[in-house]
């Protein structure tokens, strides 16, 4: 029987995650689930979360497939914190640029249909 959970073929929402990913995410919950210190809690987390981008894009996955809440926001703090201070074109560079920019006026026009939307 099919669960109306298992929405993909192998039942695994992250087919081509690195089996180290996962390992990352399960030393986290390991690491929130016995130690009850929060000041050790919080240096374990700066320096568990200073992993390259992809590693971090990767873990979000994760985190937010296997609904870890608190991993998940620590590493979209980690993320936000990346792009203080940058310009428009740096955090472009750091995350990536759509293939295909849109005109001004394209821009515009999409602004005008959805303002509260993120494009």
């Amino acid at each position: 029987m099919t669960s109306k959970y298992n929405k993909h073929a192998n039942g695994n929402p992250l087919p081509n995650m690195r089996k180290e990913i996962f390992a990352k995410a399960l030393e986290y919950n390991i690491k929130h689930s016995t130690c009850s210190n929060e000041d050790e809690i919080k240096k374990w987390d700066a320096e568990f979360i200073k992993v390259d981008e992809d590693t971090l894009f990767d873990l979000s996955l994760v985190a937010y497939y296997l609904k870890i809440k608190n991993l998940f926001d620590l590493i979209m703090e980690a993320m936000t914190d990346t792009q203080k201070g940058k310009s428009q074109e740096e955090i472009s560079r750091i995350f990536g640029r759509c293939e295909e920019e849109l005109t001004p006026e394209e821009e515009f026009e999409r602004h005008q249909a959805n303002p509260w939307g993120l494009y």
